[in-house]
């Protein structure tokens, strides 16, 4: 998810690579930098410091875990407004409307109780809003367009896999394999939880995907997917959704290469008068 996370670290541990934000722990990998807002600037993961507000992209391992595939610094710690922007992607675990509660992941929000009257459990959600005196202020609480939702869509995902009540699942799409499913970098017998795959299908119910090809060990640094829209910076220096928020991405297929054909050069033939003696 591009823009998985958007919020306050509260917890460091360089050595391991972690840091916390909203709750959820993410893992970076030894590639991973830490890239300056609105520069070329990259600087190093152990910089990272408690209270630097960031931007994380990365993949949803379950429970609150995430594998960090981009990182960007918008404020240290010691530059940081006195309001800041919060967000967070993920599925709603749990509701709580007469505590005014919404569980996202490992993150419990405070929530007006009228934000989550058109939300269910289960949901893909992105919730917005900021930091205000230290306290988060959750402003909305939004369904997340997913082209897995759109029967008939072709779909490609990179993600962790897990096991569900009725089958193989990951980052919550039901994923439903057949005889003709291939298999690359190992076999059916090499599915397992927590494996971390690629998958290509086309989307059978809201959901549900019917597997045709899964790849095992790819590295997610080096698998391309369609980029999502960025999050924007605004007039008034908030970041703010993007005015294409909710909207499919666009799928691209793979540019196919096809073979020089060397075409025989042809020379039209030109019949010449014949020219009789004495004419």
């Amino acid at each position: 998810m591009d823009h998985a996370v958007i919020g306050r670290v509260t917890e460091v541990n360089a050595a391991k690579r972690q840091f916390t934000i909203l709750g959820e722990t993410f893992q970076a990998d030894e590639k991973i930098s830490i890239a300056v807002r609105n520069s070329g600037q990259s600087l190093p993961f152990k910089i990272l410091q408690v209270g630097d507000v960031v931007s994380v992209s990365g993949l949803n391992r379950g429970g609150g875990y995430w594998l960090a595939t981009a990182i960007t610094r918008l404020y240290p710690a010691d530059a940081a407004p006195a309001r800041v922007p919060l967000l967070l992607r993920g599925q709603v675990d749990a509701l709580y409307p007469d505590q005014n509660t919404l569980e996202v992941g490992a993150t419990k929000l405070k929530v007006n109780g009228a934000l989550l009257r058109a939300i269910q459990v289960g949901q893909s959600v992105v919730v917005r809003g900021e930091y205000t005196d230290g306290e988060t202020r959750v402003e909305s609480v939004s369904p997340t367009a997913l082209a897995v939702q759109d029967v008939g869509n072709r779909v490609s995902l990179v993600g962790y896999l897990d096991r569900g009540g009725s089958g193989w699942t990951s980052d919550g799409v039901s994923l439903v394999e057949s005889p003709h499913t291939l298999y690359a970098n190992g076999d059916a017998a090499d599915m397992r939880a927590g494996s971390m795959v690629a998958i290509n299908g086309e989307v059978k119910a809201p959901g549900v995907v019917a597997v045709e090809s899964v790849t095992f060990s790819i590295n997610p640094m080096d698998f391309d997917l369609p980029p999502l829209p960025p999050v924007a910076r605004g007039v008034g220096g908030n970041w703010e959704r993007s005015e294409n928020e909710g909207e499919r991405p666009e799928i691209n297929s793979p540019e196919i290469e096809r073979p020089d054909v060397e075409r025989p050069e042809v020379r039209p033939q030109v019949e010449r008068p014949e020219i009789l003696d004495g004419d």
